[in-house]
């Protein structure tokens, strides 16, 4: 999954990637904030049941992995190895 989530996601995605830290994600947020004409706000939220509207059937069609485990995971959440 670590390969997948490097190659298809945006670069200042830190969470659960290896060799990213909180304080890359501080600093990356740090240097986008410091640019002229940045946003003046910052949004905070939670995503805790974004996962329920997901459209499952794109992913499943879209994501190159074993469709059982997508699938599965999709259904279940996640699991702990």
């Amino acid at each position: 999954m670590q390969a997948f989530r490097s190659t298809r996601f945006c670069p200042l995605l830190h969470r659960l990637r290896e060799g990213h830290s909180c304080a890359d994600a501080v600093q990356d947020a740090f240097n986008a904030m410091s640019k002229p004409n940045f946003a003046t706000w910052v949004f905070e939220g939670g995503i805790k049941k974004c996962f329920d509207n997901i459209f499952h059937r794109w992913m499943l069609d879209n994501i190159p992995m074993d469709k059982v485990v997508l699938a599965k995971w999709l259904k279940e959440g996640y699991a702990e190895a």
